[in-house]
Parts: structure tokens; sequence; C-alpha cells
């Protein structure tokens, strides 16, 4: 057998050189074995790798109760012994013939020199290995699952049926953990938090337990469960859980493992954690179970700069790759552009970023491999490589890039400069982070974007959360720019905050969709996927900064009522609150009013907030003087298009309003 000829085809083997290829081979060896006979037996002495010519074994692992934990099926082309020569010479596993197969047998004593000679094959060894090790762990934790199905309901005499209608509560939060489930039937979602919004609930799927955690911990249950439909579950008492867990080394020594068990209510999963070895070091593996379901595992070496999670049962389709030297190597795992698997040699400052977006399950924007390859990273992203020499920043005062660039060079080197001699960003501000972006001074955040709350087909608040971190503070209503990745641009568009103040976790913005939008349109088709974005530092000067006894009037227009919105959340906390009397223009009665739930209710409890719209169509266009006359307002507000703010604004001169008690924002619907 031409031996050098199949390692050539071994990608272990791929840095080697003719010959050094050719001294393995002539020291290698052939070797046969028929179906079902054992190659290796875990825990003995090792001192070969073998290589597989052709044919199938399977890797399996058991416990001390003899209970067969099926960790692998390896096929030609394949390898396996690489785990002892990392981990002292002791096999961790077993390995049988499936067929019959032929193997070469490379002895360690050939593989030492090359190995210490060769950072390259190393760290090839040491990556396969690792994943090798998450893929056996992932197998032993499927067979918590199979062994409660087969052997804890049988042994359990109290074990009992229960059947759940769609909607039903099987416990709540801080309840007594006094059960674990095991799902015959249908699917059940666990919620942290009061939300009963599937979207903001971590998915339990047939034949998986739940409830496990409160159980082990012997805590209140940290999270409600709630049939997602008809569902059938089989309730095993904590106790029998326990004694049956005891009764078997094995699965209490794996399950008992993951003590520190973590729930994550930002990303909707449970984190459950245990150390082990790698390689002779300390290693912490960690088990995720997704919002969606699925379950991630990851492994971090804590001596050594390397790491690897992925998603458990989930092929990409897509590979990225990058190396820097000897030092640092990196890949990222594709499907559908969601990230599902990472590897990492060396440091990475945007890896805690990325496994956050694993976890989220956001789906990142259409990058080009090239993007990845040459910078190693996906979050750093020029915005400024959109922009061409004609192309306009600021269409209030028709300034191009070319012309913001001129007085760059002239010496602005500033935003407040550039305003000064041009008046970019002084009319409805939307335009100041372009000029950021070109000056090299705009931060932005990588954030996910999802639904929130839907007021009609075409109008919807949309969350939007830091992937790592926390946003900055602002003030109620300033604005954000977000950008998306359409057809592989990114189009920005500006909405005001709509949610408090005080909550750097979240911003909410209020979207609604037009007919030929390109952003909204995008924004409105993918509404089921949690989307990868990218949100500016907010800003803007159209803000709450007046109090009085007397009403505050606002007048909006279609989407210009956010900022109102922003003002009324924001007053909640002020005592004594001001009382806000809104009126929103509308083109007629059919049209939905946006007011979220939270504003509807403070308007049923008659509290400080009055809204109601004014229909074009049958009460023609608003008079302000009836206005003021009925509130009696002291400031005004007013929010809306370019016509309906002078339209405001010329009644207001006519009636001798202060005008220093007037504030107005301009709002562009462009979609």
């Amino acid at each position: 057998m031409d031996i050098q000829g199949q390692l050539k085809d071994i990608a272990l083997f791929n840095t080697c050189s003719a010959d050094q290829l050719r001294s393995i081979g002539y020291a290698s060896t052939v070797k046969s074995y028929p179906q079902g006979e054992v190659i290796i037996e875990e825990g003995s002495l090792a001192d070969a790798l073998y290589i597989i010519v052709n044919g199938s074994v399977q890797v399996f692992t058991k416990d001390r109760d003899n209970y067969t934990i099926i960790l692998a099926r390896l096929d030609e082309g394949n390898y396996f012994g690489e785990k002892a020569y990392l981990n002292n010479l002791i096999r961790t596993a077993n390995v049988k013939a499936l067929t019959d197969v032929k193997l070469i047998e490379i002895s360690y004593d050939i593989l030492d020199p090359l190995f210490k000679h060769s950072d390259k094959l190393r760290r090839f060894l040491q990556k396969t290995s690792l994943a090798r090790s998450i893929s056996n762990l992932q197998s032993q934790l499927r067979s918590v699952d199979s062994y409660v199905k087969k052997e804890i309901i049988a042994r359990s005499e109290r074990a009992l049926i229960k059947n759940y209608k769609k909607g039903d509560i099987i416990f709540k939060k801080g309840d007594p953990a006094n059960f674990v489930y095991f799902i015959s039937t249908g699917s059940v979602a666990l919620a942290f938090d009061d939300s009963t919004a599937d979207d903001d609930s971590l998915l339990i799927t047939k034949n998986h337990l739940f409830g496990e955690v409160g159980v082990l911990q012997k805590k209140p249950r940290a999270a409600s469960a709630r049939a997602l439909s008809s569902t059938a579950v089989i309730a095993i008492p904590g106790e029998d859980f326990l004694n049956v867990i005891k009764q078997n080394i094995g699965l209490r020594s794996l399950v008992m493992a993951f003590s520190n068990v973590y729930t994550l209510p930002k990303h909707k999963a449970i984190a459950e954690q245990f150390i082990g070895r790698f390689e002779g070091a300390e290693a912490i593996f960690t088990k995720y179970k997704l919002h969606t379901g699925k379950t991630a595992t990851c492994a971090k070496v804590v001596q050594q700069p390397l790491f690897t999670i992925n998603v458990s049962n989930v092929k990409p389709d897509q590979v990225l790759q990058f190396k820097r030297g000897d030092l640092i190597e990196r890949d990222i795992m594709l499907k559908d552009n969601i990230i599902v698997g990472i590897v990492a040699f060396g440091e990475w400052e945007e890896l805690n970023i990325l496994c956050e977006m694993l976890i989220d399950e956001v789906k990142l924007p259409n990058l080009s491999p090239d993007t990845f390859v040459k910078s190693g990273n996906i979050l750093a992203i020029s915005s400024n490589s959109n922009y061409h020499q004609d192309d306009i920043v600021c269409n209030c005062m028709s300034l191009s890039y070319q012309d913001i660039k001129e007085k760059i060079h002239s010496g602005c080197n500033n935003l407040t400069a550039i305003a000064n001699q041009t008046g970019v960003g002084t009319a409805c501000g939307t335009c100041e982070h372009k000029v950021l972006d070109i000056l090299g001074q705009s931060t932005w955040y990588s954030a996910k974007i999802r639904p929130h709350q839907k007021f009609d087909a075409d109008t919807c608040s949309y969350l939007i959360t830091p992937i790592y971190g926390e946003f900055s503070t602002f003030q109620a209503g300033q604005y954000v720019s977000v950008k998306l990745q359409i057809d592989g641009l990114w189009v920005q568009r500006t909405y005001t905050i709509t949610s408090v103040s005080t909550n750097s976790q979240s911003y909410e913005i209020i979207v609604r969709r037009h007919a030929e939008g390109i952003f909204t349109r995008w924004l409105f088709k993918h509404t089921n996927e949690s989307l990868f974005i990218q949100v500016s530092r907010p800003r803007g000067k159209f803000v709450l900064n007046h109090s009085s006894e007397r009403p505050i009037l606002c007048l909006t227009e279609d989407v210009g009522i956010a900022p109102m919105i922003a003002f009324i959340r924001d007053n909640a906390n002020k005592n004594p609150p001001n009382h806000f009397h809104v009126v929103d223009v509308i083109e007629n009665a059919e049209v939905t009013m946006i007011i979220p739930d939270d504003i509807k209710a403070l308007i049923e409890q008659k509290k400080y907030v009055h809204i109601e719209a004014w229909p074009i169509s049958t009460r023609g266009h608003i008079v302000v003087e009836k206005l003021i006359q009925h509130v009696k307002p002291e400031y005004i507000y007013i929010c809306g298009s370019d016509n309906f703010g002078e339209e405001i604004r010329h009644q207001l001169e006519q009636l001798n309003f202060n005008p220093e008690n007037v504030k107005v924002e301009r709002f562009l619907p462009i979609g």
C-alpha cells in the first residue's frame, strides 16, 4: 500500500514535506480488524494514532453501570487516537470496528519530532482534539435525556403523565422546584421575566428535560413554564430524580458536574458549567440551552489561548478563516449567515460579542469572506466606503460628500467647525452621524433588532439591544441612526428613541413601512429574524427641558408622535409629573394611532396624559387657537413634516404665542 499517498490526503499532515511523509510512511504499519473487534480500550496506555483507510469505526464510552454512550462514528479518511497523545498517553474512549476496517498505525515515537518542532501541526491537532471533546460531551449530554426516558421514568413509581392545553402554565417563577419534567409530545416555553411572547422565551421540545435546574440546586423556579401547544409531560418527583441519579455513578458525575447553573434572561438561555481537563490543563466547559431549543457547547482552555464553541447538530454552509503568523488563528462557521461555530487561537477582542451573537442566533450582514480573511474581524466595519464624491450627505443644505471633504482639508476638524461654515446638521440634524463618519469620529454599537409591538400591518415598534455591554444614556426625544446591510450596502435611517431614558439595556424605536422604502420594506420582510445592525450614539436637541404646572401641548403628525411617547414615559419618573395633551393629526379616522400599551394604560387611568386624534378628512386642518383655549398650555412641542411645522408656527405667530416656549422637530418620512 502507498502509505505516503494516503497520508498526503489527510488534513493533519497537510503541512508535512514529502520527505517527512516518506519517513512516516516507512515507519508505519497497516492493520486490519474484523467487524465488532475492539481496537482500543478506554483507560489503557496509548502508543499510536490510527488513520482509517477503508471501513468505519465507532467511538464510545461506558459509565460505571455499563451504560453505553456512543460518541462518534468515523469513516474513511478520518483518524483517531490523537487525544491520548495530548492527554498523558491514556485512552479517553473505546473504539471498535463497525465494519471490516483497514487502518494505518503511526507510532507516537514517529510523531513526536514532527509535533515538537511544528507549531502548525500541534495547533491543528489541538484544534481537532478540542472539537472532538466538545462533540463527545454533546453526545454524553444527549445520553442524560435518553437515560431519563429509559431508566428514571421506569424506576419512579410516582411519575405522573400530565396533559396541558396551549397556554397552560406548568409552573411559575418562584414556585418550589418539586418535579423534573420530560416532554412526550408538544413543546414548552420557559420565560425568565413576565413576558408571554414566544420570542422572549426559551424553547424546550419533545424528548427533552426541563425543570431539573431547580431540583439540582434545591432553589425556587428561576423561570415560568408554559405549554406552547397541546403538550404531554411526564412529571418525575424531584426526590426520585435525585435518588436514581445517585445510583448511576457515571450519570451522576456528568449531571452533578454541571453544578454551576446560570440563567441568562438577556439571552433567554440557561448556561451550565463544569471544570474539566484538556492536554493536562484546566478547561471550562459550558453548555447553553438556547431559546430556540438548540444546544451549544463551548470549551475554554484556562492556561492556553484556546477556545471553541458550536451549536449541536447544525452543519455549517460557510466557513470563514483568518490566520496571522503562528500566534493567531480564527474560524467562524455560518449557517444561513448565523454563527453556529467558532474556533480561536490567540487573543480576539470580538470573541465575547461573537459568542453572544451565536447564543442569540443573530443574523449577520452579507459579508464577503475576503473581509474576514483580510481583517480577522466581522464587526469592525467602515461606513466611509459607501460614500462617493457626489453623494448627498446633508439634504437640507444640499451638501455632498465632496463638500464635506473639502472643508476637512481646509482645516475644519470637528462637526461644529464644519457646521459653522456649511450649516450641515443645523436643520434636522439627521446627517450629523454621516459627517462624524467622514471625520472618523463616529462611534457605532454592534446590536441586534427585533419586533416588539405591532400597531398595524405597516407600523411596529422594535427593540434594539447591544450585542455586548450597554448603550449610552440619552435624553427623551433624542434619536439614533440605524444601519442595515442590504444587498451588500449599508443603508442608514434615523429614528427617535421611545424607551425610558434611564434604560441603557435597550433602545425602542417605532418604524412605519413605506411602499417604496428600501430600509423599512427589508426590515419588515425579515421581521421574524434576529438581525445584526449598527446603531449610533444618541443625538438631537428636541428634548423635554420644561416643567409646568399647566399642561404641555404636543402637536404631532404621523410617527412624529414618537418623541412625545418618550416624553410621557420619562415623565412617569417625575414628582410631580407634567401633564401632557397630545393631538395627533392623521389622514382619517381609520388610521391606527401609534399608542403603546403602557401609554394606553396611563390614559385609561386618567394619569396626566390625554391623547386625541385629529382626522383631517372630517375635521380639516388643525386649528391651534381652539386647542390653546381648551388646554391653556405654557409650552408647545411640535413634530411633523416641514409643511406641518410651518403651518402650526404661522398660527402661533398670529396668536402672539411666545416663540421661546415653542420647540419644533422636523420629521422626514424616508423609507
